[in-house]
């Protein structure tokens, strides 16, 4: 089958279409695939359903670009397995078993409890900007969930609502850089039966780039991450993380490749969580490896 291609085009049934900055590295990769598949077929409307996808044309609306989607998930669990824990101070004979406790002992057992649930809400939508070549990103979230267990004899149910919201920017007008930030916070409400309840808020900001192609050989990249958290006394969370990487590709056909990467470059060794139980607040320090560095050197033996 033939078909004329544009007035541009070299020859009938040959075409190469020119590149869309907006899109990502894997769009990218995508459009080379079909590029090289109808190359030579000269079927005219092929060509053009893979121009609207591919083809940096002012007639495409960029709204169409534009991603939304929307989950969410509900569980319930009406007759959950929890352990029950029965302290007798005396004592104590048990019919059901017919048995007597002994005083200062603990009786252990199983027990079906209803109102256990958990549910989630995610909606995240993108959309590219022209003038700057980039893209936003903006996503909205929440969980609930609701947990059963016993203290002594005594049901008691912990609840957890944590709503997030997180904004994203990502550059797309270099293939040769590209630089992308996020901010995203939370507020998390816990409460339990007991009358325990605890508020507070969780922030982070995120940041990246990458370099490539430095006088042909030389590529770096970076990500540096900063949380804290509002709302805890006596419990500061202020950390920050720094990661860096990089480079070196050259041989004959760029097959060699020294890198380097080094985590946390600020050297953070400790880590924090808190979370409320049927009747305490557990805080939660944990020691990471810190600061380490890694060298690596490849040789690819069949790159063009």
């Amino acid at each position: 089958v033939g078909g004329a291609m544009s007035d541009s085009q070299a020859r009938p049934g040959s075409i190469t279409l020119p590149r869309n900055p907006l899109l990502d590295g894997k769009a990218e990769a995508e459009c080379d695939v079909i590029n090289s598949a109808v190359r030579g077929a000269g079927i005219a409307a092929l060509v053009r359903d893979i121009t609207a996808k591919c083809v940096d044309d002012p007639s495409v609306s960029l709204g169409d670009m534009a991603t939304f989607s929307m989950n969410g998930s509900f569980r319930f669990n009406n007759d959950v397995i929890v352990n029950k824990q029965t302290y007798y101070a005396s004592e104590t004979y048990l019919p059901d078993y017919d048995y007597w406790m002994p005083a200062q002992s603990t009786f252990s057992s199983y027990e079906n409890a209803s109102g256990s649930y958990s549910a989630s809400l995610r909606a995240s939508v993108s959309f590219p900007i022209s003038k700057i070549l980039s893209v936003i990103s903006i996503d909205a979230s929440s969980s609930w969930d609701k947990t059963p267990s016993y203290v002594n004899s005594e049901l008691i149910h912990t609840q957890n609502f944590r709503p997030t919201l997180s904004v994203g920017y990502r550059s797309n007008f270099s293939r040769n850089f590209r630089l992308n930030v996020n901010g995203n916070g939370s507020y998390i409400h816990q409460t339990n039966t007991n009358g325990s309840k605890k508020d507070y808020f969780t922030e982070a900001i995120r940041g990246g780039f990458e370099i490539n192609n430095i006088l042909k050989l030389i590529y770096l990249g970076g990500n540096y991450t900063k949380t804290f958290s509002q709302g805890m006394a006596n419990v500061p969370v202020n950390d920050n993380i720094l990661d860096l990487n990089g480079g070196i590709r050259f041989g004959p056909r760029n097959n060699i490749d020294i890198s380097f990467m080094i985590h946390d470059l600020l050297n953070r060794t400790r880590g924090f969580s808190t979370s409320m139980t049927e009747d305490y607040v557990s805080n939660r320090w944990t020691h990471n490896f810190g600061r380490y560095f890694m060298v690596t050197l490849a040789y690819s033996f069949n790159k063009r």
